[in-house]
């Protein structure tokens, strides 16, 4: 597949990571499509999908997406409990939807599934949060993709983020950083969304030549700024 065919399905791309993997995928040559609740400001050329209920995704999908054989699938969709407003709300989101968005995806066709879960996910962990992002890890990793990549970064350093925790580290960590040339615990030290969407994008290019299978990427390794 050669630069200038390289297309990308996104979802989530109005949040900081979001917003960063359309800018890098823009400056790879990808012609990207975002699937978007309502019509949001890119300062790339990006095909907008319009899809207000997110509860009919996988409809949404299958009408409107088309042949996805030949796209890589990126989502960094997510929300918070605070956000959401209660545990069965903010699984919907980043339970639900996203396994909904992956299948649909691959019913259409697409061979590539990259997507935003979390540091420390584990389906056994005793954190909600960790638990439901383990717990989506292990559905969409059943799914027959060709490749399956699951990123997992620590806490955002993201302005804005909304995120009570992410925007303390926005406060304490930017300031420190300037006195490492690298993090001092790289599996766990806050990182920025453009190492996260840097991830995605090398992997990315990486699945559309050689099949992954099954793959998580640390923290560590994305602060490395190098793919496995």
């Amino acid at each position: 597949m050669s630069q200038t065919q390289l297309k990308a399905l996104v979802i989530g791309a109005t949040g900081a990571v979001g917003h960063e993997l359309i800018n890098q995928l823009s400056q790879q040559n990808y012609e990207i499509t975002a699937v978007v609740r309502r019509r949001a400001t890119f300062h790339q050329p990006v095909t907008q999908l319009i899809c207000p209920n997110f509860s009919d995704l996988s409809g949404f999908i299958e009408r409107e997406a088309g042949d996805l054989s030949g796209t890589q699938v990126f989502s960094a969709l997510g929300t918070t409990l605070k956000q959401a407003g209660s545990k069965d709300a903010f699984k919907a989101v980043d339970y639900g939807y996203n396994l909904a968005f992956a299948k649909a995806a691959l019913k259409q066709g697409a061979r590539h599934y990259l997507l935003v879960s979390a540091h420390g996910a584990s389906a056994d962990s005793w954190s909600f949060y960790s638990k439901t992002k383990g717990k989506l890890e292990e559905a969409i990793a059943k799914l027959n993709f060709d490749s399956c990549v699951f990123f997992r970064p620590s806490l955002l350093l993201a302005d804005h983020s909304g995120r009570m925790l992410e925007s303390i580290g926005v406060g304490l960590i930017r300031p420190i950083n300037r006195f490492f040339d690298e993090p001092p615990a790289p599996s766990v030290w806050p990182i920025t969304p453009e190492k996260v969407a840097r991830a995605m994008v090398g992997l990315s290019q990486r699945c559309a030549k050689q099949p992954t299978g099954v793959l998580r990427v640390s923290n560590k390794t994305m602060h490395k700024g190098v793919t496995p």
